[in-house]
């Protein structure tokens, strides 16, 4: 996973900084929590931000104030809790984030930062949200079907490799009549994978990319400039052109 292209310190120090921040976010909604004696209200969450920082890191997020800053006026955010707008501020400010957080809210992570386009937040959390996550034939194609909509590529070929090395039950188990497109051509990338006991990956050639690992591709890719997160697809295609360039 490439490294959060934010950390500096004097970035850092202008987190949620009201005197120089020029976007000004409320996060959530306004809610009346009752309980025996009385209601109380709930109002939204306030952030501030600085429209440089959102345009360079992301552009997205800074498109919603418009074409100037201005604080007078709120920007809403309804779809997002606030203590995952604010991990996702952190990092856009190059604030650390601890493993705990990460792990926590891994998948809101992955929504937040997909929505708004922050691809390296969403390799990160993505990264942590395979890990603990485990494929089972019980949420197999729940977590196939949201890798698919989010294009997460890791925990697409993690589901995948779990169908291979559990086929028979999988087949048994789980109906596939919602699969996605393309489930053939991975499900075969996934078995080419399991069949190479040895070799070396770094080794391979143009032909040999659908079989390398998504965390392989996606480092070749970024060793060379080149957009890290896409599909598995994506990266070859991407990966294939680079090389041709370089052969011409």
């Amino acid at each position: 996973v490439p490294e959060n292209p934010s950390a500096c310190k004097i970035i850092q120090s202008m987190f949620m900084d009201e005197k120089t921040a020029d976007v000004l976010f409320e996060v959530g909604m306004s809610t009346e929590i009752k309980n025996e004696s009385k209601k109380t209200k709930v109002s939204p969450t306030t952030f501030y931000a600085h429209r440089l920082i959102l345009q360079q890191c992301a552009g997205q997020l800074a498109e919603l104030g418009g074409s100037r800053g201005d604080c007078s006026t709120p920007i809403q955010i309804l779809d997002i809790k606030p203590d995952v707008f604010r991990l996702l501020l952190c990092y856009l400010y190059g604030k650390p984030i601890t493993d705990d957080d990460m792990r926590s809210n891994a998948k809101d992570l992955i929504d937040a930062a997909d929505k708004y386009g922050i691809s390296n937040l969403k390799l990160e959390a993505e990264a942590c949200f395979v890990k603990p996550v485990g494929n089972t034939v019980d949420n197999v194609m729940e977590n196939l079907l949201y890798a698919d909509a989010k294009n997460c590529a890791l925990l697409k070929e993690s589901v995948m490799d779990f169908i291979v090395e559990n086929k028979l039950e999988v087949l048994q188990k789980v109906s596939m009549k919602d699969a996605p497109g393309g489930l053939l051509a991975d499900m075969l990338a996934a078995m080419a994978r399991g069949e190479e006991k040895a070799g070396d990956e770094d080794g391979a050639n143009v032909d040999e990319y659908c079989t390398i690992r998504i965390s392989d591709l996606r480092r070749k890719a970024h060793e060379k400039g080149l957009e890290v997160d896409g599909s598995i697809e994506t990266l070859i295609a991407i990966l294939k052109e680079s090389c041709l360039e370089v052969q011409s």
